[in-house]
């Protein structure tokens, strides 16, 4: 059957068990990464729908995709002479998007494990008039948001080479670009502030202390709080207009500054490196 296609037709052919074993493999593969991620500790709810969602939607995309085209060859003497429907392209995403929205509906709502901050607390750390101290923490993203960036940028990647709709490995560029800029970030508290940068130098935030009010620590919920990860601005309650860099869920430290809005970032320890910015604004404000 033909697998392949250029701008002149056809360009390849390849055995029809392979092509079904292939899809075979795909869903068993895809299944197998979403069956890991829920065993594991981290899985919570919201991860597990984003999960089933593009998991399920991936391989109906294919499957549909795959279909559509071994029945519009069934017919043909030569598979050279098969061609490709803009229409089954379309509506193979469409079947992918509705699956993928089922799936997550149907993943139950649990109660995550893990300990979650008072919304609102505001820790300090010991810290004498003159010590001095700073505090680091290293944020890798979460397998959710890394895994839904692989797949779409690897499932637009698929439809142009099957397409050859060339232009569409800019956005998959554009993908792996945002992947290599967000995979990870470096959060730093000390004297001067509050400081956030990219694995990769770039984004980069810094808040200056004497911009800063206080400090909270808070719960943050990526689907539920900011529609999704990255760099968001939350534009619903309780965190209505905060502008945050979220890689995965969990405990956050949230900032008040003067004349802008507050400024969060999810990362490990947030007791203390909140805790560290109060402490710090009490000893300039003595």
């Amino acid at each position: 059957m033909a697998a392949h296609w250029g701008p002149d037709g056809v360009t390849r052919t390849e055995p029809v068990g392979v092509t079904a074993g292939i899809l075979v493999g795909l869903g068993l593969l895809l299944a197998l990464i979403g069956l890991v991620y829920v065993l594991s500790r981290h899985a919570e709810t919201n991860g597990a729908r984003t999960i089933a969602g593009t998991m399920s939607g991936t391989t109906a995309f294919v499957t549909v995709l795959v279909t559509g085209l071994v029945a519009g060859q069934r017919e043909l003497a030569d598979p050279f002479d098969a061609s490709i429907s803009p229409i089954l392209v379309i509506g193979s995403l469409g079947a992918g998007v509705a699956v993928a929205a089922v799936a997550a509906l149907l993943i139950p709502r649990w109660t995550h494990n893990s300990r979650m901050s008072t919304l609102g607390e505001k820790p300090t750390v010991p810290l004498a008039g003159s010590e001095r101290a700073a505090w680091t923490q290293r944020v890798v993203a979460g397998s959710p948001a890394i895994v839904a960036l692989l797949l779409g940028a690897g499932l637009i990647a698929a439809v142009a080479v099957i397409t050859t709709i060339w232009g569409l490995l800019i956005p998959t560029g554009l993908l792996f670009a945002v992947i290599g800029a967000m995979y990870s970030i470096r959060v730093t508290v000390d004297e001067r502030g509050l400081s956030v940068r990219s694995g990769i130098g770039w984004p980069r935030w810094r808040i200056p202390l004497d911009d800063i009010r206080s400090a909270s620590v808070v719960p943050v919920r990526p689907i539920r709080h900011f529609g999704g990860y990255g760099v968001r601005i939350a534009a619903l309650a309780p965190y209505q207009g905060t502008v945050g860099v979220i890689l995965r869920g969990g405990d956050a430290v949230l900032v008040e500054r003067d004349g802008a809005s507050p400024f969060l970032v999810v990362v490990d320890d947030a007791d203390t490196a909140a805790g560290l910015i109060n402490s710090l604004l009490e000893r300039t404000r003595d």
